[in-house]
């Protein structure tokens, strides 16, 4: 069995039979041919059919001790268990060598957040003379003051507001609501569009108690 008519086969099913875009089945080739190289280099030119799990580990033992990224070792890994699989599923293997495999842990990053400088540089950049600009001011000053989620924002209704204590009433996932505190200041901006803004023109009967429109 041949490396390179295998990575071949292997690409084609890729491309073909899985729909992979262009960058990521590059990807994935360029994984197997490393793999391909070291074998050449390192275990004597053994075939796809008999390299073993432990050439295997060895193989990604000196991915690690050259300092590749742990996120590119995890893909190189993902790359050789489709690749063996693939192999199992055409009968050219017996077994699969990449099964065991493990990556390396990827860590968990927080997202990044927003200073306050940075919401209020956003929010002087809107252009607050037109009707969009105060809406998407009004949109800000919810999403930061409120911490509401995108989907949240924009289920928000007009009836789950209560301005004289303060308060909305947010549907988040699996049905679950929760009391978020509103301060002054967003009230008032939130009022100040109902009445103004989104009181001009026509609203579509199932958006009626939506707060923010599109147009």
């Amino acid at each position: 069995m041949n490396w390179s008519e295998k990575i071949t086969d292997f690409s084609n099913f890729l491309k073909f039979e899985k729909s992979f875009s262009d960058n990521t089945l590059d990807a994935y080739v360029r994984d197997i041919k490393k793999l391909e190289s070291f074998v050449i280099t390192d275990l004597e030119a053994i075939s796809p059919e008999t390299i073993t799990y432990e050439n295997l580990q060895e193989f990604i033992y000196q991915l690690s001790k050259k300092k590749i990224s742990e996120r590119s070792q995890a893909r190189g890994i993902s790359s050789i268990k489709a690749f063996f699989k693939f192999l199992l599923e055409e009968e050219h293997r017996q077994d699969n060598p990449a099964a065991l495999l493990e990556g390396p842990k990827l860590g968990l990053y927080l997202p990044d957040t927003l200073s306050i400088e940075d919401i209020d540089r956003i929010i002087s950049n809107i252009e607050k003379h037109t009707d969009i600009g105060k809406r998407n001011q009004c949109i800000l000053e919810v999403l930061y003051g409120c911490g509401l989620r995108v989907s949240e924002l924009v289920d928000l209704k007009i009836s789950n507001i209560n301005f004289k204590e303060n308060y909305i009433i947010v549907e988040g996932k699996g049905e679950k609501t929760r009391l978020v505190p509103l301060a002054a200041s967003t009230a008032d901006c939130i009022q100040n569009y109902i009445k103004t803004v989104r009181a001009v023109g026509k609203i579509n009967k199932k958006f009626e108690d939506i707060v923010f429109l599109n147009t």
